[in-house]
């Protein structure tokens, strides 16, 4: 700790520097004037939009930010325009002819800062066949204030932010047969306008989500994916931390914004649910019923006792051909 208070001033002043980026601001792929940095890419490096769209196309869950004019602020890559494509390995399906994203002409892109980082879609809000419930997701926020883990914010910034996602944001993306889709990954809850395979014969869009690891929170109609990642890492959290769903949850949505959690899409319902058929799915892959058209039966999935007498694992195959020996060492082992 010493040798830390004789650098503390240092670290403090590198640190602040890197806040600002470089003062030229600088694309790192292509030279031009750059105005969107990564924060999940080593160094933060500093990227034009255009360059920022196409480095992100298979990493489309990292946060970014945007030059502010005297600041970077949080942003989403949604306002780059990035798009998943379902069904050819990230790549665009050859059978649309798909234009980018873009704001519509007339419009202006949204102020994240007025929208307090969230995922600025007006979708999200109108469409009654979410899988977000809007009843009790209001009931589980009031509960979870009422243990004081959501903050008790007045319902006139909900109404402020509702009034400003309608009339400042709303992107004409059924032109280009785009879904925007709420997809929760282990940094974050992330809106992102994704393109499913329409070529004939193409699969369902379930599987399509599977191909690319994102388990579907439903299977008719689909606005929220997991991606396994997300769900690894709260098994790995539940199974070591002990840390419940709810709360697990409750971390992705201040990773999403820490100033206004409770504003984040609820998916915690879905995350039960689609934990329980996750964890279901990776114990029948372990026990080899991936290649086993058989379903289960009792105790298939059950994890093999290693002190249980066990022939040819811990006992000889002809224990009980010798009963005076192995009779008295199997009676030593009941419990």
């Amino acid at each position: 700790m010493r040798e830390y208070l004789e650098k503390r001033n240092f670290y403090m002043a590198r640190i602040i520097a890197s806040e600002g980026g470089s003062p030229d601001r600088l694309c790192v792929s292509c030279g031009m004037l750059g105005d969107w940095r990564c924060t999940d890419c080593l160094g933060r490096p500093i990227y034009c939009k255009t360059c920022c769209r196409s480095s992100h196309a298979l990493n489309p869950f990292h946060r970014v930010q945007r030059w502010a004019g005297e600041y970077f602020e949080d942003s989403w890559l949604i306002n780059t325009g990035l798009i998943i494509h379902f069904g050819h390995g990230g790549k665009p399906c050859p059978s649309i002819n798909m234009p980018s994203l873009h704001t519509p002409t007339g419009t202006h892109e949204p102020d994240t800062a007025t929208l307090f980082g969230l995922p600025n879609l007006v979708e999200e809000m109108e469409d009654p066949n979410d899988d977000l419930d809007l009843e009790l997701s209001k009931l589980s926020q009031m509960e979870a204030a009422e243990a004081h883990e959501l903050p008790d914010m007045n319902e006139a910034v909900d109404q402020e932010l509702e009034t400003h996602v309608r009339e400042e944001w709303n992107p004409d993306l059924q032109k280009s047969g785009q879904n925007v889709l709420v997809i929760v990954n282990v940094n974050g809850v992330h809106h992102l306008p994704v393109q499913w395979c329409r070529c004939p014969g193409h699969l369902p869009e379930d599987i399509q989500a599977l191909d690319l690891h994102c388990f579907p929170a439903s299977f008719k109609r689909l606005r929220t994916l997991f991606t396994f990642h997300g769900l690894d890492a709260f098994l790995a959290e539940n199974q070591e931390c002990k840390s419940s769903a709810w709360h697990y949850y409750q971390k992705l949505r201040r990773l999403t914004s820490g100033s206004f959690p409770h504003l984040v899409p609820d998916r915690y319902r879905e995350l039960l649910r689609c934990t329980r058929q996750y964890r279901n799915l990776k114990h029948l892959k372990w026990h080899g019923f991936g290649h086993d058209v058989r379903p289960p039966g009792l105790g298939d999935l059950a994890v093999q006792c290693p002190a249980c007498p066990q022939p040819g694992i811990n006992i000889p195959d002809d224990w009980d051909q010798k009963p005076n020996q192995w009779v008295a060492i199997l009676q030593t082992l009941e419990f």
